[in-house]
């Protein structure tokens, strides 16, 4: 069973962004315009406004936004191949190692 996603405070909507919106391909082409471009380009779930915006059961809520048994996340997320995600402990993060 899932119910909306709805952050707590401001740091707690910008971590749940963080992780599940900088690396989505739904936001990649707003990014890559360092996010002076239209907006139109950019993910529509955030184009509708954040969860701060509205409420949990209003038309315009992010229904994508939900806490379930995984936890907090976006169920419209796609992975961006320009932007993967890794590991701070890979070794060729280290360039300056042998």
């Amino acid at each position: 069973m899932s119910e909306p996603f709805r952050p707590h405070c401001g740091t707690e909507l910008i971590d749940f962004t963080l992780h599940w919106c900088d690396d989505c391909a739904r936001d990649a082409a707003y990014r890559d315009t360092n996010y002076d471009g239209d907006p139109a380009l950019g993910c529509q779930i955030m184009a509708r406004g954040t969860a701060w915006a509205h409420e949990p059961d209003g038309p315009n809520y992010p229904k994508e936004w939900i806490v379930d048994e995984k936890g907090a996340r976006c169920t419209a997320h796609t992975t961006d191949p320009s932007c993967p995600v890794r590991c701070d402990k890979t070794i060729d993060l280290f360039n300056d190692r042998p």
